[in-house]
């Protein structure tokens, strides 16, 4: 809600953080670049339904007294219709999830980084200065500027090379571990395949693995790798 005194109006806005990853931000200016904006539509639509983009500690609206009764803030006897006496509760601009990530972690200061393995893994820092076009130009939810690179498959990877050259193998390798007491075959956890891949010496004999399980790739910007 934009403001206290008149909580109908709504007023769409967002953070720094949030509007670098819109693909239409200026780093440089902290504004969206017009230029882009147009090009996509020239109708002026696009440009008017983007977000107001408010700094890190601005507030933007507060909790309407329906938000207020239904998540149980106030129970019924103490809702009210009067606005001057609904409780004032200041609603954050808010921000991105890698942005959002990096605070909770403390990755605030200018140095500081984050790797986050998962179903992608990317790695990002804080930065004074706007990022270079090599990377994801964005911003983080401190006012600084937040360079991010990210491969759209990473902990997929270990799993599709587990269940690939792994599990159902045949070869020299001693699996009388891998079978329990009735004779089942246990499936190969990967603990148990790093021990075995350590009899032999690195490089795969050769073979190379591309890591582009997903459409596309982000970091290059490969957007038709698979």
């Amino acid at each position: 809600r934009s403001s206290r005194d008149d909580c109908e109006e709504m007023t769409p806005s967002t953070d720094r953080g949030d509007a670098s990853g819109s693909g239409v931000f200026d780093p440089a200016s902290n504004q969206y670049c017009m230029e882009l904006v147009n090009a996509i539509d020239s109708s002026g639509r696009y440009a008017k339904s983007l977000p107001k983009i408010l700094d890190p500690l601005d507030i933007c609206g507060n909790l309407s007294m329906q938000w207020i009764k239904d998540i149980g803030l106030l129970d019924d006897s103490h809702v009210t219709t009067d606005k001057s006496n609904i409780p004032f509760i200041p609603i954050s601009v808010g921000s991105g999830d890698n942005m959002c990530s990096a605070m909770g972690v403390g990755c605030v200061e200018p140095g500081m980084a984050v790797l986050s393995l998962g179903t992608s893994g990317t790695i990002f820092g804080v930065s004074r200065s706007p990022p270079s076009s090599r990377v994801s130009p964005f911003a983080d939810a401190c006012g600084n500027y937040l360079p991010l690179a990210c491969v759209m498959s990473c902990t997929g990877v270990l799993n599709s090379v587990l269940d690939s050259f792994f599990n159902g193998c045949d070869g020299d390798e001693d699996h009388s571990r891998d079978v329990d007491a009735k004779g089942r075959k246990k499936k190969i956890t990967h603990n148990l395949a790093t021990e075995m891949a350590s009899f032999h010496p690195p490089g795969c004999h050769g073979i190379t693995f591309l890591p582009y399980l997903t459409p596309g790739e982000r970091t290059p910007n490969w957007p038709h790798a698979s």
